[in-house]
């Protein structure tokens, strides 16, 4: 842009004066992120208040090397370009989600870009422009914005690379893209994808490997969620240790389900987890009194349901179409709604259970194990490991019906979804 004042590129001060030239431009964008991110619309709670910081390892080129572990504080101070890699459910979203809090309102002179890389478009090649919602600026916010670049005020957080559309053999090319732009250049970036998903590919980023919790942080973070709950965080602590579950629940998300289900005894790995926390979903709230108007699936009818959202777990990871448009992670509106009804009809008349229509829709999305984007008008699972459970629970039914489909290759899930159709198959094998 021709006219446009040079920054110091290596002086603090310099970047000082760009912040304080450019913060009453982004002052409300970083109100609105701010305030986006602290209620979790998956959980619908203010997750920011008992957020257990995780400890990440800095993954060395020699395995020799002493192990060295860092707080999520050192990943902002040393400015470096990180991959935050782990297995499903280990936090990598909440991790990448707290750092852009955290920066909206510390006083540190960077200014946030969260990008979901899992959500239609975001994928794109003007990341930046479709996360700071570039058609709403005006060319004075877009001038700032670059200058903000150019200063090196800018930490770009990209989330859930294993979810884009984009294939791993083109995102070397979307990282290089930025870097041509200089857009990456002397501003931090910070990735976060599944282990394995690149296989090899080098993006010239310090990986980091996020570790599971310790039996302290397990008790830290159910004394602080409690507490807001009103309920005692030392009780559940106790009855998971009674029933030798602090290991399973060293994973983040375990560690929630563990907290929402009512009864976990029995529960002893992960497949019973699941289906546990699916099978509450659907009925006990009937049973302790808290059912809604809406919620009308009770017994035989629940289990329909179950079945008839695995089936949609299954479709989204195998229709060619579905994958093609949203990686396999979502669902148009209309398409979600088509085959839940085909679906209800056919689980539904098994047990004779007149429904109309719209109210077997209507009720199985009453769970909240389905969310609805507005903006994209999509659905998409609460989280990935549970689409990837029921997938593998579809496929499990027919193989039980002895039903012969060559579709195991397509599914998009990969060695997470293979896992837990081991797991369905030989029933509760631990894993």
């Amino acid at each position: 842009m021709e006219g446009k004042k040079t920054f110091k590129r290596s002086s603090t001060s310099g970047l000082a004066k760009v912040a304080e030239k450019t913060e009453y431009v982004f002052s409300e964008y970083r109100d609105n992120l701010k305030e986006a991110l602290e209620i979790d619309r998956k959980m619908d709670k203010k997750w920011v208040d008992f957020y257990q910081e995780p400890r990440l390892e800095v993954v060395k080129e020699n395995r020799q090397e002493q192990k060295e572990i860092i707080r999520v504080q050192d990943v902002l101070e040393r400015g470096e370009d990180y991959l935050v890699m782990a297995e499903p459910g280990f936090g990598k979203s909440s991790l990448l989600k707290w750092l852009a809090h955290y920066l909206c309102g510390s006083h540190e002179y960077k200014l946030p870009v969260f990008v979901d890389l899992s959500r239609p478009g975001e994928d794109d090649k003007d990341l930046l422009g479709s996360a700071m919602g570039r058609e709403n600026l005006s060319d004075k916010k877009i001038h700032n914005l670059q200058a903000m670049l150019e200063a090196k005020g800018v930490v770009i957080l990209f989330d859930a690379l294993d979810e884009s559309r984009t294939k791993p053999e083109n995102i070397t090319g979307i990282i290089n893209d930025l870097r041509d732009k200089g857009v990456r250049k002397g501003n931090q970036m910070i990735v976060s994808s599944r282990l394995n998903y690149l296989q090899g590919r080098d993006l010239g980023f310090q990986e980091l490997r996020i570790q599971p919790f310790s039996q302290d942080e397990i008790r830290n973070y159910l004394e602080r969620k409690m507490e807001k709950q009103g309920r005692e965080g030392k009780a559940i602590y106790q009855k998971l240790d009674e029933l030798n579950m602090l290991e399973l629940c060293s994973q983040p998300l375990m560690l929630r389900f563990a907290t929402e289900i009512s009864d976990l005894g029995g529960v002893t790995n992960r497949a019973e987890l699941y289906k546990t926390f699916i099978e509450e979903k659907f009925i006990l709230d009937w049973e302790r009194g808290k059912s809604s108007k809406k919620r009308k699936l009770l017994g035989r009818q629940a289990y329909a349901g179950i079945n008839i959202l695995a089936e949609l777990a299954l479709y989204m990871q195998t229709d060619e179409e579905t994958i093609k448009r949203y990686g396999g992670n979502r669902i148009d509106t209309e398409r979600a709604k088509e085959e839940v009804i085909n679906k209800g009809i056919e689980f539904m008349a098994k047990y004779k259970d007149g429904k109309k229509q719209d109210e077997i829709f209507d009720e199985i999305i009453a769970t909240g194990l389905v969310l609805h984007d507005s903006a994209s008008r999509t659905y998409s699972f609460l989280h990935k490991t549970i689409q990837e459970f029921l997938a593998g629970k579809a496929w499990a039914n027919r193989l039980e019906g002895k039903e012969t489909l060559n579709i195991l290759p397509r599914i998009e899930g990969g060695f997470t979804t293979r896992k837990m159709m081991e797991a369905y198959v030989k029933r509760g094998e631990e894993y």
